[in-house]
């Protein structure tokens, strides 16, 4: 635990631009408390995380329990058709592109674009390879 927050602080004490806003998080990619890049959807319960480039959705309006499966579903990915594969991760419905070269397409839509539409949710693209590149330096920078 004691890792964890000096991470945080030192974070935001050399980077203050990447330094974590909640309120941001609708329009910018932030790094969350967990040192994960992070991004809250127009409809503000789901949010869009990163981990190198493994893109994943989470409803954090609903509340599910570990070993809970959602199945396969397909959502277009800036018109796109892309099969998704739900489970409960960290007590949310989270879901990902179920092939390498759906979360390929994601990561790169995410990488180019202003924003990201999967299914009938908008994500902002605004800071996403800079909140990446800062989660990598704070991992390299982690004791």
């Amino acid at each position: 635990m004691k890792k964890i927050a000096l991470v945080v602080i030192l974070t935001s004490a050399s980077v203050s631009a990447h330094a974590y806003d909640s309120n941001k998080m609708r329009t910018e990619w932030q790094i969350n408390p967990q040192n994960v890049p992070s991004i809250i959807s127009t409809k503000n319960s789901f949010i869009a995380r990163v981990d190198g480039r493994f893109v994943s959705i989470a409803n954090a309006g609903i509340n599910c329990s570990p070993g809970d499966i959602f199945g396969e579903r397909v959502w277009v990915v800036d018109n796109q058709p892309i099969k998704f594969v739900g489970a409960c991760f960290e007590g949310m419905p989270t879901f990902a592109a179920q092939s390498s070269a759906g979360q390929e397409f994601i990561y790169n839509e995410f990488a180019t674009k202003n924003s990201v539409s999967i299914g009938d949710l908008r994500f902002s693209a605004k800071g996403f390879l800079s909140a990446l590149k800062q989660s990598e330096i704070n991992k390299k920078m982690a004791i």
